[in-house]
């Protein structure tokens, strides 16, 4: 059966995104049959780095009109992988035209199905994970794939209103019931010391580190523009990845 990873973020910038799309094309290399599902319908994003360019004809918008089967919409993604790809990658990407966006800003959108939508996505395609990207905060969408999942990665800066919002996220997934919580602090300056800020995030969240991952001119430089990983595996930020997938995997 496959399990559903939610990452999800307290505010808006603190790269869930690429850091998700780094993630599932690692895990793909090792393997697995891994599944992206960008359920952020307001402001999706992770189709950038997965390398799915222009404006494909099917999205999640259409799936939960009712108009197409999940599956339907699930785009192959694994070619940038080229011959490091072991498993597979597809991408259910969220509507990025105007009128879809506006829907989702809106919350029109029936999200009731969604759940029984991963499961079949996971099902039809033998997927071994499913990877959820959402809104930032107290989406509804994100609060329902928090609800679903197995294991939440929860992605924080060093930005004290991102810190406090996390309380209040991991308050709702611990009355949620998630199995497994883990907490990822993204662009960390090198002023930091990690070894003591891990400590400080477990001590005051109560939750497990996963990586802490520095911050990186180079993935900046980089825009989004692919997978970092695969430019640079040996990188912090890159090694930082890799510690996060043997955290989902159990390696």
């Amino acid at each position: 059966m496959a399990k559903i990873v939610a990452f999800q973020s307290p505010q808006g910038g603190a790269g869930s995104s690429n850091i998700l799309a780094n993630v599932a094309a690692q895990l793909a290399r090792r393997g697995q049959r891994v599944g992206v599902v960008d359920v952020d319908l307001q402001t999706p994003g992770v189709h950038v780095p997965l390398g799915l360019g222009g404006l494909p004809d099917q999205t999640l918008h259409d799936f939960l009109l009712g108009d197409c089967a999940i599956e339907a919409v699930a785009h192959d993604v694994g070619a940038q992988l080229g011959e490091l790809l072991e498993g597979a990658l597809y991408l259910v990407p969220a509507g990025i035209r105007s009128h879809e966006i506006t829907r989702g800003i809106r919350g029109r959108y029936g999200i009731a199905p969604l759940g029984e939508g991963l499961r079949t996505l996971a099902e039809k395609l033998r997927l071994d994970y499913v990877l959820t990207d959402s809104h930032s905060g107290f989406s509804e969408e994100g609060l329902l794939t928090m609800a679903l999942c197995d294991r939440l990665l929860l992605i924080l800066s060093t930005d004290q209103q991102d810190l406090q919002g996390a309380v209040a996220l991991l308050e709702i997934a611990r009355q949620l019931e998630v199995a497994e919580i883990l907490l990822v602090a993204n662009m960390v300056l090198a002023t930091y010391d990690c070894v003591d800020l891990r400590e400080q995030l477990e001590r005051v969240y109560g939750c497990p580190v996963a990586a802490i991952l520095p911050f990186c001119a180079s993935l900046m430089a980089l825009g989004s523009n692919g997978l970092f990983t695969l430019h640079a595996p040996e990188d912090p930020f890159s090694r930082g990845i890799e510690e996060i997938v043997q955290q989902i995997t159990g390696g």
